[in-house]
C-alpha cells in the first residue's frame, strides 16, 4: 500500500516538462487537464450547489486545480484549465454551473485574478522545468560519458593484464632475439636443417605451436622439411597461401585480405629471402593461438627469417661490401647488411659509429677501456692509422638518441677512469645512420672520413684470421 501511495505521489508532484514533439504525450496531458478540472467542478458543485465557483466564499478553492496543473506542466496548461473553468461558467442551464449568487453578471475580477494567479504559477513552473531539463540533459551526458569511460577503463585493464601476461611469458625484445640468433645462424645454404634454432625461437617469442621450414629448389618447395617444430603434416604444394607467398616474395597470412578468400591449412607462409633477393626456403606455420596472429609477431617472423636467410647466404650477401673493401671482416659486413635490411623492412634504425683514439699510452688505455665496456650487441672492427687507433662500431637497433646516450655514458666512464673526456684525449667521433645508402658505400664513406684509404692493409676482426 505504501509503495503504491509513493508512486502516486511521485507521479503527481514530480515536475514534468511538456514534450511538444510527441503527440501521444500532448494528448495525455490534455486529457489529464480535462479530468482534473472536471473532477474539481463536480466536487465543488456537490459541496456547494448554490456557489460552485466560490465567488461569495472566503477563498475560491476551485482555482487550486488550474494552479496545480500550471505548476506541474507550465503556463499553457494553466491557461487551458482556466479556459475550461470559463467554459463551464458559460454553459447554459441545465449543464452550466452558474448558481443563484452568480445571476448578477459575469465576474470579471474573479476570473482575471484567477488567471493572473495561474500565470504566475505557470511562469515559475516554466522556469524551473527549463532548469531541470538542462540539468537532466547534463546528467544524461555525464552518465553517457561515465559509461563510456567505464567501458574504456575496463578494456584498458584487460589490455594491461594481457600486456603483463605477454611480458611474463615472453620477456624478450627484437634485440634479444637477434643477439640470440646471431651465433646460432649457419653460414652455408647447405646447413638449412640447422634452422631448428629459428623455429625454437619463434615458438618461444611468437607462440608458434607447429611449423616447418622447407627448402626451395627451382622455384618449388622440397616435400621433405629441413627443420620442424611440433606436430606437422605432409606438405601441400598447391596450398593457396604457399602460392601467394611465392608470388609475392614476402610473408602472407590468413588474416590478409586476399588470403581470406581461400582455404588453407597453414596460418603463415614466410619465404626465407636473402638480401640479394633469392628465396632459399619457406617458413610454414600450421598452428598458433589466434591472439598471437598479430602485427608484432608477424613482423618478428619476417625480420628473423630474413636475418637467418642472410646468414645462410653470407657469401653473396657480403660480396658487394668485400668487393669495395676486401679486408672487412665477414661478420662485420654481414651484420651491416642485416641492419640495412632491418631498416628497409621494419624501419628500425641502426648506426655506424667510429671512435678515433690518439696514438700513445693514454690513447691505448682509453681504447682498451672502451673495448672492455662496450655493449655485447655491438659489432666492432679495430683499425689503425698513423695517428689514431680507430674502433669502428656497428650499433644494431640504435638510433640517434641511443647513440647520444651511449656517447654520454662512454665519456662519463672515461672521466671516472682517467679523469679526461673526449677532447682532452684528442679523440674524434663520427657516426652515420644505416638507412638510405647501400651498406658498401656507407662503410666506404665512413672509412674515408676516418682517413683510411681503400687500398690500405687492415687487420681483421679480433679472433678471426686476416683475409
Amino acid at each position: 500500500m505504501s509503495s503504491a501511495t509513493n508512486s502516486i505521489a511521485d507521479r503527481v508532484f514530480s515536475p514534468v516538462s511538456r514534450d511538444w514533439e510527441r503527440s501521444s504525450a500532448l494528448l495525455r496531458i490534455m486529457l489529464e487537464s480535462l479530468t482534473v478540472v472536471g473532477v474539481a467542478l463536480l466536487l465543488a458543485h456537490w459541496l456547494s450547489p448554490d456557489d460552485p465557483f466560490g465567488i461569495e466564499a472566503q477563498f475560491p478553492w476551485i482555482w487550486l486545480a488550474p494552479m496545480l496543473l500550471a505548476m506541474r506542466y507550465g503556463t499553457i496548461d494553466g491557461v487551458l484549465a482556466t479556459a475550461l473553468l470559463l467554459a463551464a461558467w458559460l454553459l447554459p442551464a441545465p449543464w452550466g454551473m452558474t448558481g443563484i449568487a452568480n445571476s448578477s453578471g459575469f465576474p470579471q475580477q474573479y476570473f482575471l485574478g484567477g488567471l493572473l494567479q495561474v500565470l504566475l504559477a505557470g511562469q515559475f513552473a516554466d522556469a524551473w522545468n527549463g532548469r531541470l531539463s538542462r540539468v537532466r540533459a547534463a546528467n544524461a551526458y555525464l552518465e553517457e560519458r561515465l559509461t563510456s569511460l567505464t567501458r574504456a577503463h575496463y578494456l584498458l585493464r584487460l589490455s594491461h593484464q594481457r600486456l603483463e601476461h605477454e611480458l611474463l611469458v615472453r620477456p624478450v625484445t627484437l634485440s634479444d632475439l637477434i643477439l640470440e640468433l646471431r651465433p646460432n645462424t649457419p653460414v652455408d645454404i647447405g646447413q638449412l636443417e640447422k634452422a631448428e634454432n629459428l623455429l625454437r625461437m619463434l615458438a618461444g617469442s611468437c607462440d608458434v605451436e607447429a611449423g616447418a621450414i622447407h627448402a626451395i629448389r627451382e622455384g618449388r618447395l622440397d616435400p621433405q622439411p629441413a627443420a620442424t617444430f611440433g606436430e606437422i603434416q605432409a606438405l601441400a604444394p598447391g596450398d593457396p597461401l604457399i602460392t601467394m607467398a611465392l608470388d609475392a616474395g614476402r610473408l602472407v597470412h590468413v588474416r590478409a585480405s586476399d588470403a581470406t578468400l581461400y582455404h588453407s591449412r597453414y596460418l603463415v607462409a614466410c619465404p626465407l629471402t636473402a638480401s640479394a633477393g633469392e628465396a632459399i626456403g619457406m617458413l610454414l606455420v600450421r598452428s598458433m593461438p589466434f591472439y598471437a596472429l598479430n602485427e608484432e609477431n608477424l613482423q618478428f617472423m619476417a625480420v628473423l627469417s630474413g636475418y637467418f636467410a642472410d646468414g645462410l647466404m653470407r657469401a653473396s650477401a657480403i660480396h658487394p661490401v668485400r668487393l669495395l673493401r676486401p679486408n672487412v671482416p665477414p661478420d662485420f659486413a654481414l651484420e651491416l647488411v642485416r641492419m640495412k635490411r632491418l631498416h628497409d623492412t621494419a624501419q628500425v634504425d641502426s648506426t655506424l659509429l667510429a671512435l678515433g683514439f690518439a696514438q700513445g699510452d693514454e690513447g691505448r688505455q682509453a681504447f682498451e677501456h672502451v673495448r672492455r665496456t662496450r655493449r655485447s650487441t655491438d659489432i666492432c672492427w679495430e683499425l689503425e692509422t698513423a695517428r689514431h687507433n680507430v674502433m669502428l662500431m656497428l650499433l644494431p637497433m640504435s638510433g640517434p638518441e641511443d647513440v647520444e646516450g651511449l656517447l654520454m655514458r662512454m665519456e662519463a666512464s672515461l672521466r671516472q677512469q682517467m679523469n679526461k673526456g673526449f677532447a682532452e684525449l684528442s679523440m674524434f667521433v663520427k657516426s652515420a645512420g644505416v638507412s638510405a645508402a647501400e651498406p658498401e658505400w656507407l662503410l666506404d664513406d665512413m672509412l674515408n672520413r676516418c682517413g683510411l684509404r681503400a687500398d690500405i692493409t687492415l687487420p681483421a676482426l679480433s679472433g678471426e684470421p686476416a683475409s
